[in-house]
Formats: C-alpha cells, sequence, structure tokens
C-alpha cells in the first residue's frame, strides 16, 4: 500500500481492489445490497430527527457509502465497456439500472427515493446531500429510466410533494446564505456544487421526449400534458418548484441592477440563464414558461440589467467573462420572445422590448462616440 493506493510487487498477482468494488457493485451483491441497507438504514433512523446513539457514526457510513455510489457510477460505463473489450464472462449490470430495483426492505423500487432525502438532508450533511444529487444525475442521464423514476418520485401526491420541496430548497438561493462565501464557510462549495449539478439534470433532461424527470421538478402538469401546464406563481400553486428558485436566484435585488449571485457564484447564474432558454426555445415548454414569464414581465426585467452586464468592472478594460456568458444567454431568451410576441402581435410587449433594447443600443453609440474624442 502506497499514497492510498494498493500496489503489486507482482503484476501477475492480480488486479487491484477498486476492480472487485466495481464488480461487486455491477451485480446484485452482498457488497451492493449492504451499501443500500446502510442507506435505507440512515434514512429511516435520521427521518426521526432525534438523537440516538451512535448517530455521528451513521451520517458518516451513510455519507461514505453515498459517494462510493456516486464515483462507482461515474465509472460504470467505462468499467463496463472494458469488460466487454476484454471479453470477461462475468455479466455486468449498469449500477444505474440496479439502483432502479426492488428495495428488499419495503418491497418496493424507492432506493432513489432515499437518495432525495439526503437532499434534505444538506443542512447538515452538505457532502451527502451533494453525492446523493450527483447518483440521482446518473440514474436520470438515461431516457430509458425516466417512466420507473416518475413512477417512483410520484407514487403518491405527498411523495410527490415532498420531492419537489427537497429540490426546491436545495437550488433555492435564499435558502443557502453560504454560497456568497463559499471559500470561507465550511460547506458552501459542496451547496453550490449541488445546485450546479441540479442545473445540470435539469439541463440533460428537458432534452429528452416528455415527460422526464426534469419536467416533473420544473413542476410541469405530467398528467394533462407538459405543453399544456398552466404555470403559476408558488403562492397559488401552493407549492414552489426548482423554477421557481431558479428564477428568483436570476431576479435583480434592484432594477437595473444584475442579481448579486453573479459575483458570487457567476457559474451558477451561466448555468441558470442557459436552463432557461432551454426552457424558452423547446418546442414542448415554450409556451407555459414564456406565458408564465410575460405575466410578471420577467424577461422585461432581466432586459433592464443588460448595461450593467455589459458594464466593465471598475479597474478592468472590459466586462468579466462571466457577465458576457450570462449576457449571451439572456439575449437569446429576448430573441425567442421577440419573435413569439411579434408573431401574435402583442404589440405592448414588443414595444417594452425593443424599447429597451433600443435604449440600451443608443446608450452604446453615445458612449463610443465620446471615446473617441477623449
Amino acid at each position: 500500500m502506497g499514497g492510498g493506493r494498493f500496489i503489486h510487487s507482482n503484476p501477475g498477482v492480480g488486479l487491484t481492489p477498486g476492480h472487485y468494488v466495481l464488480l461487486h457493485l455491477h451485480q446484485t451483491s452482498l457488497l451492493l445490497r449492504t451499501v443500500l441497507f446502510v442507506v435505507d438504514e440512515a434514512r429511516v433512523t435520521l427521518d426521526t430527527f432525534t438523537q440516538v446513539p451512535g448517530k455521528p457514526e451513521l451520517e458518516r457510513a451513510a455519507t461514505a457509502a453515498l459517494k462510493l455510489l456516486h464515483t462507482s457510477l461515474r465509472l460504470s460505463e467505462s468499467f463496463i465497456n472494458a469488460g466487454r473489450s476484454a471479453g470477461a464472462s462475468t455479466v455486468l449490470t449498469s449500477l444505474a439500472k440496479l439502483l432502479l430495483g426492488v428495495n428488499p426492505r419495503t418491497g418496493k423500487p424507492d432506493h432513489v427515493l432515499n437518495m432525495t432525502r439526503f437532499v434534505f438532508y444538506g443542512y447538515w450533511l452538505p457532502e451527502a446531500r451533494l453525492a446523493a444529487v450527483s447518483i440521482i444525475k446518473f440514474v436520470a442521464a438515461s431516457p430509458a429510466h425516466q417512466a420507473a423514476l416518475l413512477a417512483t418520485l410520484t407514487a403518491t401526491p405527498a411523495t410527490a410533494s415532498a420531492v419537489l420541496r427537497t429540490f426546491s430548497e436545495a437550488q433555492d438561493a435564499e435558502e443557502e446564505p453560504e454560497a456568497e462565501v463559499p471559500d470561507s464557510v465550511p460547506g458552501a462549495e459542496d451547496a453550490v456544487m449541488t445546485r450546479l449539478v441540479i442545473l445540470d439534470m435539469l439541463q440533460c433532461g428537458l432534452t429528452m421526449p416528455a415527460p422526464s424527470l426534469s419536467h416533473f421538478l420544473l413542476g410541469f402538469n405530467l398528467k394533462k400534458g407538459v405543453s399544456a401546464t398552466q404555470l403559476e406563481s408558488p403562492h397559488i400553486a401552493g407549492i414552489r418548484t426548482p423554477l421557481h428558485a431558479i428564477l428568483s436566484l436570476l431576479s435583480p435585488a434592484e432594477h437595473g441592477t444584475p442579481t448579486t449571485t453573479l459575483a458570487s457564484c457567476p457559474h451558477l447564474v451561466t448555468a441558470s440563464y442557459r436552463l432557461l432558454f432551454t426552457l424558452i426555445s423547446s418546442p414542448v415548454t415554450s409556451e407555459p414558461v414564456l406565458r408564465y414569464l410575460r405575466s410578471s414581465s420577467y424577461l422585461a426585467a432581466q432586459l433592464a440589467t443588460l448595461g450593467p452586464l455589459l458594464t466593465a468592472p471598475p479597474g478592468s478594460c472590459g466586462p468579466a467573462v462571466a457577465q458576457l456568458r450570462a449576457a449571451s444567454w439572456l439575449l437569446r431568451c429576448v430573441a425567442v420572445e421577440v419573435r413569439v410576441v411579434a408573431a401574435s402581435r402583442q404589440h405592448s410587449q414588443l414595444a417594452t422590448l425593443l424599447g429597451l433594447l433600443l435604449d440600451r443600443c443608443e446608450a452604446d453609440t453615445e458612449a463610443a462616440a465620446t471615446s473617441l474624442y477623449q
């Protein structure tokens, strides 16, 4: 053993321990059942929200089990492909598919549902939350898994509401002040990474045929149909979704001022604008999302922040790359909206958007002309 890695003095003795771990985690083995048992037992205990002997040790064990599953999922495709290329006789099953199997303790396929509980526990277990959302992201990466995931996470109205609330709280910037100081607060980096993983998962799911897990998490009605959904504010709908959290994150604190998150977490803002553009440009989700944004003049308020986005910070020679990326995705969103309102002859909405755009163009022209004589 050297530097944390197993080193053979004779390469012909055998394979590294990691090979055997992955081998057993890609079968219905005792190791996999034990790891999932630890996660399930921790979930049952933590759901009591009481102090029990050995609770800190149980939390560490559950976090380690989730990290092991996440690492194995990350290596799963390469491991299976290597086995096929080598002509191995052992039958390997995708770990993501095994996680959709039946839990022997409950008789239900609720392993992924257990992972969502650890997303909820993230307030005091940030590492476990990051590992849990990463696991769900890998499982949800396949279109073939969408039906099974939706069946598990929407089994009852109470379950569906709990899952939506869990992911919206994990994504909601107002509930996580650590994101403002990621370098000085323990667990803050995990909190930011958790949001980025959720955004990446939602982005991936929107490219799949509806309905997908992303459509459910973003608040679309799967029974009536995604395109027929009437999106509403949390106060009217009675529940807050990750879509509401994303829109809140991008909302300026003051009119004409970009969100303060741009300075602390620029990658998070860019990913949020990118997801918003995907929603607006998708034929399936465009109409309900634009109708909802139009009801509060959301894009117009965002467009009013374009000036500061394109303004160089003090002491620099030009806007930061993060600002330019955010402005790029915002302008793409506005371009789609301009095309839609022009085609439907909504003159007041069109006049508002074009007015904001032309005012900005005139301001840039005047600034450029002034700089020529300085």
